[in-house]
């Protein structure tokens, strides 16, 4: 069974598809230079061109890929107020607030090593749980930069993260012949059932009271759409790094985002509690805010811990974001 079969990891095209067949209204009316849409699960253009092949084999057209809008999740009203925050790097006005994921919002290295005692104890495998989960994250940079030098097509976050939970297995001496496809495809969905942080719901919800709120994550549609509902995420919008083609830290990853939004790189600022992340959202010319995770990597860590670039904000949580928009 291939990782598109598992029901746990439908494509970006299925996951819409499905969407479309509820009763569940999820989409949002967004006003951009005065042109106000609206979009259920859609598709929109992007900035380059050619046909792209969705892993299911659904062919998309040129220059379109998947996007979810979601809206309602919280007092935000295309006819509101929202106050004005300007960037002193962009000196432009903050419209979209988009957050790094992994480790800012939803802590990782928790949720996987919880998922992986689990399936440990089913399997009867005496295995260190935490340091599985960081050895299967360890892989995920190395994973990515084939795709980004261009040596290697675009294949979305889940299956890189399928092939390195296939390499992780082995280096802790374990076959990944000997479990079902189903059952390492059910380990694999860890990264979707990842727990958010104490403050990310509540600062998530008031900072949408002002602006868009969504991810900008390395993610892929489906993934982010299933940590969402699962950790009650109150996104604005969520856009995947396939409908992106693009991982970051390439500029790309960063400006193609705006532009899905029809947003100057300037009026989207990334919210990441990792410095290298800013830096290079700085450097696509987004406005940066710097929230520490000082327990992400566990309780020794020691990167991180505090800002080491000139970033717009530095903030100690999501609310703290949230009240220099509200104060703006």
């Amino acid at each position: 069974m291939g990782l598109s079969d598992h029901p746990a990891h439908k494509t970006p095209a299925r996951v819409i598809a499905d969407l479309k067949q509820t009763d569940a209204e999820i989409s949002c009316p967004i006003d951009h230079a005065g042109e106000r849409q609206r979009i259920l699960g859609g598709v929109v253009p992007l900035p380059e061109e050619g046909v792209r092949a969705q892993p299911d084999g659904h062919q998309l057209g040129s220059n379109v890929a998947p996007i979810i809008v979601l809206y309602g999740c919280h007092a935000f009203t295309p006819n509101s107020a929202p106050m004005t925050y300007v960037s002193p790097a962009t000196e432009r006005e903050i419209k979209a607030v988009l957050f790094d994921t992994f480790g800012t919002v939803v802590d990782w290295r928790s949720g996987v090593a919880r998922e992986v005692a689990a399936f440990a104890k089913r399997h009867q495998i005496d295995v260190d749980a935490a340091a599985f989960a960081d050895a299967w994250r360890a892989k995920y940079e190395p994973s990515m930069e084939p795709i980004r030098d261009g040596s290697r097509d675009f294949v979305p976050l889940d299956q890189l993260h399928l092939e390195n939970l296939h390499a992780a297995l082995e280096e802790f001496g374990l076959d990944a012949a000997r479990f079902d496809d189903r059952e390492l495809g059910e380990l694999n969905a860890a990264w979707e059932r990842l727990d958010p942080w104490e403050d990310s719901v509540a600062g998530l919800t008031e900072l949408g009271r002002h602006v868009i709120v969504g991810p900008l994550s390395n993610a892929n549609l489906a993934l982010l759409l299933r940590m969402a509902l699962r950790a009650r995420l109150p996104w604005t919008v969520i856009v995947g790094s396939d409908a992106t083609r693009a991982y970051k830290p390439t500029l790309q990853a960063y400006r193609n985002m705006a532009w899905m939004l029809r947003l100057d790189p300037g009026e989207v600022m990334l919210a990441a509690a990792h410095n290298c992340d800013l830096t290079s959202a700085q450097r696509a010319g987004l406005g940066t805010a710097f929230i520490p995770r000082p327990t992400e990597l566990g309780a020794g860590q020691t990167k991180d811990l505090t800002a080491e670039g000139d970033w717009d904000l530095v903030c100690a949580s999501i609310l703290d974001l949230a009240t220099s928009f509200a104060d703006a």
